[in-house]
């Protein structure tokens, strides 16, 4: 090569590489001002309102405090989402700049922003609508027959749902999603769907039976919708729905969230500690953790992240005849060196008929469909009782659920 032409190319080279700064997506922990779950969650729930405040101000103060570095005039962050439910932010900045936070007196630790993809649905083996009026897993968890001998369908019971979204114009399920947030295209303010996986799921925690053919467990209960599963999805995406569910009105004065969260959905692979702290705040909050225990089965220890954790009550799939699919997980999984006896429970999750993004109705199979089951019937209890600890529900399904033994 002419000597010339080398030391340009070298040249620019040198000269464009400080321009071109690598950027790297990251989780950024604050150091708490104070601890805002002192207190516990009374039974009655009168002090939660206080107790989402001081989550909120907890945040707000370390949020001002490192406001001056990541808001600051020329700082190389092209991304900044603040999450409160883990007092700290996701962003997007250069490599060195990321560096200098590790050595922030006002940050914790920093942990990688991973990106999360959907989850995988098995390919159901039958085809077409149930032969009667109900899809075949209402009759199975026995929701046919509390909607008979006592009147309860879900009403006035709000179940929030962070999946792939929902088709909002459904027939099966529209006027029944009273808040959505999206994270995938935050531009984007209605409810939308754009692979399919959550309307399914949402169809069967409550949709209808404009078809003749009624799908969900609940069908007079409301949806709370975050879209955070997708293409596009990441650790702080999800993380940021989790924080929207403990206040969709922003207003801790309103108790306007959720009480049980249906989560068809894994974290990833990456270090779990965000989800925890998160489903720990969640459960501070009286907000039951519902999720499905992941397609990697038929092995032991197959449980997916981060259904591990001693909070989560995650559901397994069973069949028509309450066999245990092939497909999902098996138990136990470790949490922080500590074995966990999962999963809590098994509910219908092969061949289930729910709605079909666009409309329609088709069948889908996996442990994404066992879980939305689970959440239906927590949301019968929920009439029944609207004074039901996180505890108590647990009790009351464990207790009332068939031991069907080893599979």
């Amino acid at each position: 090569m002419n000597k010339s032409v080398f030391l340009l190319v070298l040249c620019l080279c040198l000269f464009s590489s400080p321009l071109e700064a690598a950027q790297r997506s990251v989780i950024v922990y604050f150091n708490d001002a104070f601890n805002p779950f002192a207190q516990p969650l009374s039974q009655d729930r009168s002090n939660r309102a206080k107790l989402l405040k001081a989550m909120t101000d907890n945040h707000e103060v370390c949020k001002q405090a490192m406001a001056s570095v990541l808001e600051a005039p020329g700082a190389p962050v092209s991304r900044l989402d603040y999450i409160r439910i883990i007092n700290g932010a996701a962003i997007t900045a250069d490599e060195r700049f990321i560096d200098e936070l590790q050595r922030d007196e006002r940050v914790k630790k920093i942990l990688e922003d991973l990106p999360v993809y959907p989850p995988k649905t098995i390919e159901p083996t039958i085809k077409g609508a149930p032969s009667g009026e109900y899809a075949e897993g209402l009759p199975q968890v026995k929701a046919t027959d509390v909607w008979s001998a006592f009147g309860l369908t879900g009403a006035g019971v709000v179940v929030g749902h962070i999946d792939t979204g929902v088709d909002g114009s459904h027939p099966d399920l529209a006027g029944k999603i009273v808040a959505y947030n999206d994270y995938v295209d935050e531009a984007n303010s209605t409810p939308t769907d754009t692979g399919g996986h959550g309307t399914h799921t949402a169809g069967t925690i409550c949709g209808g039976n404009t078809s003749g053919v009624a799908i969900g467990v609940a069908p007079n209960a409301k949806l709370v919708v975050a879209r955070a599963i997708g293409y596009g999805g990441s650790t702080g995406k999800l993380l940021s729905s989790m924080d929207w569910m403990c206040d969709p009105d922003h207003n801790p004065a309103t108790d306007d969230a959720p009480r049980v969260v249906s989560c068809s959905w894994h974290s990833g692979y990456g270090d779990q500690t965000p989800f925890y702290e998160a489903l720990d705040a969640w459960v501070n909050l009286g907000i039951f953790p519902n999720f499905s225990a992941g397609n990697s089965g038929p092995n032991a220890s197959t449980i997916t992240h981060p259904k591990e954790h001693p909070y989560i009550f995650c559901s397994a799939a069973v069949d028509f005849n309450d066999k245990v699919t092939s497909f999902s997980s098996r138990g136990p999984a470790e949490f922080k060196g500590q074995q966990m006896d999962k999963p809590e429970i098994a509910a219908p999750g092969n061949n289930v008929y729910s709605a079909r993004n666009g409309g329609g109705y088709k069948r889908n199979s996996g442990t994404s469909m066992a879980c939305p089951h689970t959440a239906g019937v927590i949301a019968l209890m929920l009439e029944a009782n609207p004074g039901l600890s996180i505890a108590d529900i647990r009790r009351v399904l464990s207790v009332s659920s068939d031991d069907k033994g080893a599979d």
